[in-house]
């Protein structure tokens, strides 16, 4: 479980220069980030920087309700529809260099709110609960899974759309894309359906035993477990494989404009987009040359059609507050808390 107010401090200067404080705000687990934020103090050594790590519902509702001790420079989360809407309420400071030119359009809002990350939501296996069966290939192919083997397989696992931001943006594009949602769910909760805030927690619960499979699981993260020896297999959905942007944004309020329009720009330089795809595995959303993941790593590895998840107005329905408590409501009609 993700701690709450955890501050990494990576700068020792060197003589008596002063340090200009840029305060970072973000969702990312430390571990994956540090690597960036050391290149980019190797890089800007005038400017230190603290980063505190908070769930995305927490860190969204801290900004808006005004009740942080310390006001961040910089807030990143992949909770893309709450990071847009920070952005279209006004919150953000807006910032257009030749670097942020070279995104995508889908992934830039009003030169303010810029997706730097190129992550599929994916399946992982049990490579041991599948041992002697074929792997689904999608939605469909896990529900048909399910009524033959199903006794034989521990539960399935997913974010919890009440706790966790992205969950919640996540159950909401897919309740959208795919009319067979609603049952999908229904049938996955009579297996056994176990929720988590966070794709780390999903994948420790597979290494554990605790769940067979789960969906809509980081892509980065899961690419990372596996380097690291993780007993498991990863598919990309044929039916379709939702990409998700992590969305970093420089505060209107800050009073280090120079040192946060910095950060935003070396995110998107290339050396901290190699960094992105080869050392944190997070994924580069700009071209690098291989290896690393990248747009193109993950083009080749998907077997169906790929969704990036647009900053644009659709967001605004995904975080409007009615819209949400129907969702909601919908979410604990299938699955009923136990």
């Amino acid at each position: 479980m993700r701690r709450f107010g955890w501050v990494l401090t990576l700068a020792i200067l060197a003589g008596a220069a002063r340090a200009e404080d840029l305060s970072i705000l973000s969702s990312t687990d430390r571990d994956a980030f540090a690597p960036v934020i050391a290149a980019f103090q190797a890089r800007e050594p005038g400017i230190t920087v603290s980063y505190t790590e908070m769930d995305t519902l927490p860190l969204y509702d801290a900004i808006i309700e005004d009740r942080l001790s310390v006001q961040p420079d910089i807030v990143i989360s992949s909770a893309v529809d709450r990071q847009f809407r920070l952005a279209n309420d006004g919150y953000a400071l807006p910032h257009r260099s030749p670097v942020t030119a070279k995104l995508p359009d889908w992934a830039r809002f009003a030169d303010a709110a810029f997706g730097f990350t190129y992550e599929p939501l994916i399946f992982v296996a049990s490579r041991r609960a599948f041992a002697g069966r074929p792997l689904p290939k999608s939605r469909a192919d896990l529900l048909a899974l399910i009524a033959r083997d199903g006794a034989a397989l521990a539960p399935v696992a997913t974010y919890d759309p009440v706790t966790s931001g992205v969950g919640n943006l996540l159950g909401k594009i897919d309740y959208a894309t795919n009319s067979q949602w609603s049952p999908f769910i229904a049938r996955l909760a009579q297996h056994g359906l176990k929720t988590y805030c966070c794709s780390g927690d999903m994948l420790t619960a597979i290494d554990r035993g605790e769940v067979s499979l789960a969906f809509n699981v980081l892509g980065s993260y899961a690419e990372l477990r596996r380097a690291q020896g993780a007993d498991i297999e990863i598919v990309y959905p044929a039916d379709y494989t939702l990409v998700i942007s992590r969305v970093a944004l420089a505060l209107k309020t800050t009073p280090r404009p120079r040192a946060a329009k910095a950060f935003l720009d070396f995110l998107l330089s290339p050396e901290a987009q190699t960094l992105l795809a080869r050392q944190t595995h997070l994924s580069a959303i700009l071209p690098i040359a291989a290896p690393g993941l990248s747009p193109a790593t993950v083009k080749d590895q998907a077997t169906g059609p790929l969704r990036p998840i647009a900053l644009d107005a659709q967001l605004l329905a995904y975080s409007d507050r009615m819209h949400d408590e129907q969702f909601l409501t919908l979410w604990r009609s299938l699955v009923p808390s136990k």
